[in-house]
């Protein structure tokens, strides 16, 4: 009898195990970094756009679906300038149409993020 496979299927086995351990540290090091550099959903008020402006405001309803804080950003386009507002929970998002002004994509995004239905003017 040869036992060369069974050890070999052994040591295989062994090798799995140990990289996905390896792989799962890595991930968790990793949320770790993201957690205390305030990328994750943990902290949406130190988000930051690289090319544009993020602020955390007071003025922005909660997250209609989940009830998290959103994040507003706005940045430059090629004819002006538009805005996001992202739930950095559950992906909620709304985006304007490109305006003249800065001013004006982030009041049209506050607007259509804190429009709710019973504060529409048709609500009854």
């Amino acid at each position: 009898m040869n036992a060369t496979p069974d050890i070999v299927t052994m040591i295989s086995n062994i090798l799995l195990v140990i990289s996905g351990l390896i792989l799962t540290l890595l991930t968790a090091a990793m949320l770790l970094v993201m957690v205390l550099a305030g990328t994750t959903a943990t902290h949406p008020q130190k988000a930051k756009e690289q090319d544009g402006h993020t602020e955390q405001t007071d003025e922005l309803e909660l997250c209609p679906f989940c009830g998290y804080e959103p994040v507003l950003e706005s940045f430059p386009v090629r004819k002006g300038f538009e805005a996001t507002i992202t739930c950095n929970d559950c992906g909620a998002c709304i985006q304007t149409v490109t305006c003249d002004t800065e001013e004006q994509a982030i009041a049209d995004a506050k607007k259509k993020w804190n429009r709710r239905v019973g504060n529409r003017p048709d609500a009854q």
